[in-house]
């Protein structure tokens, strides 16, 4: 089993979000929109760790509203734009609680995959559809959700939120 951590709010709820990852996005019906803090891992969180994460975060509103399509994969991304140096404190509180390494190839840019294609030329042709739509979502963020992945990491089996105090 491994779990990762992810913030979902009201994400789910915006139409524009749905309908672009629906048509862009083969994990569309895999997973609800969402926020990645802390990516696969194997050790369970205890309830000591999980109680200390949620005591060092208070709830805050974050603004999505940046497209990007970053040149080295197929993706392109709604970015945090407000409220992202909020979503990078939780991460790092998160990994320094877990006792996990970042060891990514990349740095964290909090975001939601709008699209994952299969080449340049797809992203390209995406992109230009996308990039005429105008985003300014806001959204409060008050918990996570603990999810348990199977060993393949295709399948999500269940979901646990937690709230802020």
């Amino acid at each position: 089993m491994h779990y990762t951590i992810a913030i979902f709010s009201e994400i789910e709820k915006n139409n524009q979000i749905q309908e672009i990852r629906k048509k862009y996005d083969p994990s569309y019906n895999f997973i609800k929109p969402h926020i990645g803090l802390v990516y696969y891992f194997d050790k369970k969180p205890s309830n000591e760790q999980i109680h200390i994460i949620l005591k060092s975060i208070t709830p805050f509103n974050i603004k999505l509203e940046k497209i990007r399509a970053p040149s080295k994969s197929n993706f392109i991304f709604l970015d945090v734009t407000e409220g992202k140096e909020k979503v990078h404190k939780m991460k790092n509180v998160m990994y320094h609680q877990l006792k996990l390494k970042w060891d990514k190839p990349f740095s964290y840019k909090p975001h939601i995959t709008l699209a994952n294609l299969k080449s340049k030329k797809e992203q390209r042709a995406a992109l230009k559809e996308i990039k005429n739509t105008k985003f300014n979502i806001k959204l409060k963020i008050d918990s996570f959700s603990l999810l348990d992945v199977s060993e393949d990491l295709k399948t999500i089996k269940s979901r646990k939120k937690f709230e802020f105090s």
